[in-house]
């Protein structure tokens, strides 16, 4: 075949595939209102001196996707917020119980209306009597908790406040101990996050799934792998007896870790405050069905990661650390409707208020009994 005929080919094939994708990217703009690029790859983050990176300051920003329509706002001090944008003063008013919430995006309420976020159902539902709850949220997408331990180390501590609320996800051992942020950490140009470790596959995957084309295909083939019909391949079914925990006695070196945490957050802020952590697990915990999406990402043993989390519920409550551990809640919650998304492996709404049930009554107790406390 000569050059001319394989040039002729060429376009006639080009041609086809150029057709396709601008019309899948068309229908994808009209049916969601945004272009298929700004699905998940948003210009959002500001650098900060003390933590790398924060959320932008006073941002108002609508995402629109296939699976949810939602606007995210902050205040000045890049927090999020509702749309009344209410800043938090370093001197905390003597009316005031404050609770400092930390974590990535899950904490931040990524997908979701703030009023949706489990921060704000939490906030709405809990009470300190003689004091008006006021909430200071630093979630932030990305970005690991020992970033923000040096921001709390250098600045946050001076807010005071009476407890904090850490989000732990994925791997429920695992916890931050300190403030800690690598010499290869991301670096931030135009808004958006740039990770000099990722890898050449990770690059060209993130440009690739831009394609209306690689996008559309690979929604028909997950949904048609993972069978997205209620409880029609959740994998549960795998959760049987033989899932339940009996931690054995040695469990150190998992506690000690909670313990370092702890520790480091009290010589930080100057005085013992309370605590509590907030497991968030990957979503193929809760629906293994969807584990064929995190093939990119080395996903673990769901089964191993479920034992792990109730054994940390046991040992850490044994030990009196307050760990909030609703992975059992949104399997069953669930079954009825998709607590995470579909794409996005973020909360829904449902599974914001799966979290925030669990977690309200645990949140109030120690509220009261600090209130007791501190009337003693």
């Amino acid at each position: 075949m000569g050059n001319r005929n394989r040039i002729y080919f060429a376009l006639m094939l080009l041609i086809p595939v150029c057709f396709l994708e601008l019309s899948l990217q068309a229908y994808y703009r009209i049916s969601n209102g945004n272009f298929l690029f700004q699905r998940v790859n948003l210009s959002i983050n500001s650098p900060d001196i003390h933590r790398v990176y924060r959320t932008k300051p006073n941002l108002t920003l609508r995402q629109r996707t296939n699976e949810f329509d939602v606007t995210y706002y902050t205040n000045s001090q890049g927090l999020r917020t509702d749309s009344q944008r209410k800043e938090i003063k370093i001197d905390k008013p003597a009316d005031t119980y404050r609770i400092l919430f930390l974590g990535p995006s899950f904490a931040f309420g990524w997908a979701n209306n703030y009023e949706d976020t489990y921060v704000s159902i939490i906030s709405e539902a809990i009470a300190a009597v003689g004091k008006s709850i006021e909430v200071m949220n630093l979630g932030t997408p990305g970005q690991p908790i020992s970033y923000q331990f040096c921001w709390l180390q250098e600045e946050g501590y001076k807010y005071r406040p009476d407890m904090i609320v850490q989000t732990v996800y994925g791997d429920p051992t695992k916890t931050a101990t300190r403030c800690d942020i690598p010499a290869d950490h991301p670096t931030v140009h135009n808004g958006y996050l740039y990770n000099s470790t990722d890898s050449l596959k990770v690059r060209v995957l993130s440009v690739v799934k831009n394609s209306a084309i690689v996008f559309y295909g690979w929604y028909i083939y997950q949904f048609m792998l993972s069978g997205d019909d209620k409880n029609i391949g959740l994998g549960t079914e795998l959760y049987g007896p033989d899932s339940e925990v009996s931690p054995s006695e040695d469990y150190g070196s998992k506690v000690a870790k909670y313990r370092e945490n702890i520790v480091f957050v009290w010589q930080v802020v100057q005085r013992e405050i309370p605590i509590v952590f907030l497991h968030v697990p990957f979503s193929y915990v809760v629906r293994p069905g969807d584990l064929s999406r995190w093939t990119v990402q080395n996903p673990k043993d769901p089964l191993q990661l479920l034992k792990a989390a109730r054994e940390m519920e046991i040992l850490l409550n044994r030990e009196g650390i307050l760990f909030v551990n609703p992975t059992d809640e949104l399997i069953s919650k669930d079954k009825e409707t998709r607590t995470y998304y579909f794409l996005d492996l973020h909360f829904t709404p449902a599974g914001n208020k799966v979290l925030a049930g669990k977690a309200i009554p645990i949140i109030q107790k120690v509220i009261n009994l600090d209130r007791d406390e501190e009337r003693d």
